[in-house]
């Protein structure tokens, strides 16, 4: 089957961990035997540019000048048009449109082509968050004489609402978020996330001695690594001179510097420069052996997390997980079971959960052991490329 995957960010130019997941299901489709062809933004490159089966000639912008806007549009869509017609794809497989344009996905829909969606966070649901739509819904002088020569380069006057028979989710939670909007409905399907289990090893922990907490993603306040440093400083005064206790931060410091120097400030105040270490950003390939170095896995998360695949690979790891249940991370956390859960932007409820840890060996070991046993039976990566495979496969046209 020849697939065209169309995705905004494609490694190695991302942001998150979605970008990564895109990879390695369009590697997975291609072990399957599918033809599978990329179409992402030239974002992180500056210029269009098309390595193997990789085409970076989406434009991606957050510029709000609405010539800029139509020009976006305009040439989003004649890309978009151009790669069906010279592909001819038998599935568009989008993951996120984010920036680029909603449109790239009608144009393949009008053309009879299926189109099927893994929604891995809120843009589908928000997808009025798109510039050209922002444009259809102005009422400003500008917006209209732009709405008007869009209209002579054969753009609609307004954008229709995806054909969502085929939209697959990746969460529970971030289904029903689409559901509530009016973008989705109930008998779209969710595939849960999986990953390799077998890349990540568990190791003997011996957490007698020193304690290595660990936290993996974005560094920005959202994902609430502010309450993670304040959690270490009230450990530290809890627990006293017997254990070594130490944090380690792996993530870009360079996205959003003003937090990281939020996050120094903080340190600072409570004399924590010893004990934290900012790792930067690693390679996924990289990240087995971070886990595998480390004892506790804190996920601090306060904004409604669309899922949680740093949480999956902490637990294959071994690690005892203490964590939020924000959003879609919800459906991977049991309390006690495979995690310890704390109230979100809780330093105090956060610390409680690490010290339950570190004085009670033996729920230490139901964590740890709970959690890659989640991993094995509910989030294994051959299943969910498989039944990502069957409903491409099975997709219905679009009209």
């Amino acid at each position: 089957m020849r697939i065209l995957v169309v995705s905004n960010l494609y490694p190695p130019f991302f942001e998150g961990g979605y970008e990564i997941g895109c990879k390695q299901a369009v590697d997975a489709l291609k072990d399957k035997g599918h033809e599978v062809l990329v179409l992402t933004s030239y974002y992180g490159i500056g210029k269009p540019a098309v390595l193997d089966d990789v085409y970076r000639l989406l434009r991606f912008s957050l510029d709000p000048l609405c010539r800029k806007i139509l020009y976006k549009e305009l040439k989003n869509r004649f890309v978009m048009k151009n790669i069906c017609r010279w592909f001819k794809p038998e599935r568009v497989f989008i993951w996120n449109l984010t920036h680029v344009s909603v449109a790239v996905a009608l144009v393949a829909q009008n053309m009879g082509i299926p189109v099927c969606y893994y929604v891995f966070d809120g843009w589908l649901a928000n997808w009025e968050s798109d510039q050209w739509s922002g444009i259809q819904n102005s009422s400003s002088i500008i917006a209209r004489l732009i709405r008007t020569v869009g209209f002579l380069f054969g753009l609609k006057s307004m954008i229709k609402l995806p054909y969502l028979h085929n939209a697959i989710f990746a969460s529970a939670f971030l289904k029903n978020m689409a559901v509530l909007k009016g973008k989705a409905r109930n008998e779209n399907v969710v595939v849960w996330w999986g990953i390799n289990a077998e890349r990540f090893i568990p190791r003997e922990r011996d957490s007698s001695t020193a304690i290595k907490l660990l936290y993996v993603g974005q560094i920005i306040g959202h994902k609430g690594v502010h309450t993670i440093v304040k959690a270490l400083d009230i450990v530290k005064k809890t627990i006293g001179q017997s254990r070594k206790i130490t944090l380690t931060i792996v993530g870009d410091t360079l996205q959003v510097p003003e937090y990281v120097s939020e996050l120094q400030h903080i340190i600072s105040m409570r004399g924590l420069e010893h004990c934290i270490q900012f790792a930067g950003k690693h390679d996924n390939e990289q990240l087995p052996e971070v886990y595998a170095d480390h004892d506790i896995f804190v996920f601090a998360s306060i904004w409604d997390e669309p899922f949680g695949i740093t949480l999956l690979e902490a637990m294959a790891s071994g690690l005892a997980v203490v964590a939020t249940d924000t959003g879609g991370s919800a459906e991977i956390l049991e309390d006690s079971i495979n995690a310890l859960v704390f109230e979100k932007d809780n330093p105090d409820s956060c610390a409680t959960q690490i010290i339950k840890l570190i004085n009670t060996p033996h729920l230490f070991n139901t964590i740890s052991m709970g959690g890659r046993r989640t991993v094995e039976q509910k989030f294994r990566f051959d299943k969910m490329i498989d039944s990502l495979e069957d409903h491409l496969c099975n997709a219905l046209k679009s009209y």
